[in-house]
């Protein structure tokens, strides 16, 4: 781990430590071994230490290499249960953490889980963007590498057992229907929209060739889709507009697909930002830049600038079809061959 990785968790970690000590219960005394031995375990790895070399320096250095890379916390630090039942949905839902937990959550499922918060994504960040939403509400989830047949495939599986977080899920959603109504203020509504589209929004362009011509224009469309849950994606379309983004759904013919393929719409999409995964928010700055470098070919004038290209390419494209013209011939030529002509009569 470098260095900066190193001090942050261990930022982290006395963060957690000071949460979590007023209510301690009578582990105040291993809390703190547990920090000093954390405190040791950073200090080795600063100082350069491998992981080999760990024991030798330190008698629970693995133990403590496991809290160090955020694989577990220390037993005594472990209570999640009765620290929960102190947290109330509107404290919840006043965290953007929590905000974005619960939208991803609601694009990955159907239904509520009733005590399993559980999202397999192929996504490495926005896995650990989902492990760290539950760091900071103190909450430790547990984190598993899956490879599927063949290992032609990868995932990460996140997952928190706790039927008090899933009731709170499934009561606020109104079991996966539509976007808790604790939401919708800016700020939150900006997070969920977000984690929303992180999971299941999609850039991409539709392409167009100018007449007559090799010159294409890409047009930048970003589509969102989700089955079996028509009145959430309503939700989700509504609240498109009242950002102002101008998005086409239509519960009967397409219930389970919202598209934006407005240009103004687009621009405002990436302006608010409503990307978090930086690959979809690349991708789709990248078509729009390129619809901006040539949509000057739309307005009067500026179609200039690639007229002399368009008119060679029909130029060669017409010559075939038009005959070749006799060639001229000089005046002394023209009259040698009338004196030959009468002398032949």
């Amino acid at each position: 781990m470098l260095q900066e990785e190193l001090l942050c968790r261990k930022k982290q970690f006395h963060e957690i430590y000071d949460a979590r000590l007023a209510s301690a219960n009578g582990k105040k005394e291993a809390m703190a071994r547990d920090l000093a031995d954390f405190d040791k375990g950073i200090e080795l790895l600063l100082q350069g230490v491998s992981y080999r070399e760990g024991p030798q320096e330190m008698e629970r250095f693995s133990t403590v290499y496991g809290w160090i890379t955020g694989r577990n916390l220390p037993q005594s630090f472990r209570d999640f249960a009765e620290q929960f039942k102190k947290i109330s949905t509107s404290q919840l839902s006043d965290s953007l953490d929590f905000v974005y937990l619960v939208s991803v959550y609601q694009a990955k499922v159907r239904d509520i889980a009733l005590n399993r918060y559980n999202v397999v994504t192929g996504d490495v960040p926005l896995a650990r963007r989902v492990e760290h939403c539950f760091k900071s509400l103190y909450l430790q989830p547990s984190v598993k590498d899956i490879s599927f047949s063949n290992n032609s495939r990868h995932a990460t599986r996140v997952y928190f057992n706790s039927t008090k977080f899933m009731s709170c899920i499934s009561e606020i959603t109104k079991n996966n229907t539509c976007i808790p109504g604790q939401f919708y203020i800016p700020a939150s509504m900006l997070m969920y929209l977000s984690a929303f589209f992180d999971v299941r929004a999609v850039p991409f362009y539709s392409s167009r060739r100018i007449k007559s011509s090799s010159i294409l224009r890409h047009y930048p469309k970003i589509v969102i889709t989700k089955t079996g849950r028509p009145s959430l994606l309503s939700s989700v379309n509504a609240s498109l507009h009242v950002l102002g983004i101008n998005s086409n759904y239509d519960s009967q013919s397409r219930p389970g697909q919202i598209q934006i393929d407005e240009l103004a719409s687009i621009k405002k999409f990436i302006d608010l930002g409503l990307f978090r995964s930086s690959e979809k928010m690349a991708r789709l700055k990248e078509a729009y830049a390129y619809w901006e470098k040539t949509k000057e070919l739309d307005y009067n004038g500026a179609y200039n600038k690639l007229k002399e290209q368009i008119l060679l390419e029909r130029g060669s494209k017409m010559e075939k079809y038009v005959a070749p013209e006799p060639e001229e011939e000089d005046d002394e030529d023209y009259h040698g061959k009338l004196k030959i002509k009468r002398l032949k009569k």
